[in-house]
């Protein structure tokens, strides 16, 4: 993670064992995240989110993805898992070599818990 903006922030512990998770809310929530170098590709996108609001919308989009490149998807919790975190459905994204950079934007005006991002090499 980069930077925040608007209404955000972190709160803490997590599922994945790291000091903190990260929230957006009130429609004006901007997370600024920016990954290690990663290889040019095709990849599949997804975001862990808490289930909460996800469940609150209806299964709706709780969160936009905007990629450095301009591509943009509205992003809704899953539906699998047991835990107060679930996976995304994956998103096909091109990335160039480099460092990976996207925002989080809230779309709902609830707080939206963002735990983690994971990239997935599309390989042939």
């Amino acid at each position: 993670m980069v930077s925040l903006a608007g209404s955000a922030g972190h709160s803490g512990p997590t599922a994945c064992g790291a000091k903190h998770s990260y929230w957006v809310g009130k429609k004006t929530g901007v997370l600024f995240v920016e990954s290690g170098a990663v290889a040019a590709g095709r990849y599949l996108f997804r975001l862990l989110l808490h289930r909460g609001q996800g469940e609150k919308t209806g299964g709706g989009p709780v969160v936009r993805v905007e990629l450095e490149s301009g591509a943009s998807f509205a992003v809704s919790p899953g539906d699998g898992g047991k835990g107060p975190f679930v996976w995304s459905r994956p998103f096909e994204v091109d990335v160039p070599a480099g460092v990976f950079r996207f925002r989080i934007r809230s779309l709902v005006k609830a707080t939206v818990h963002v735990e983690a991002f994971r990239l997935e090499c599309e390989c042939e």
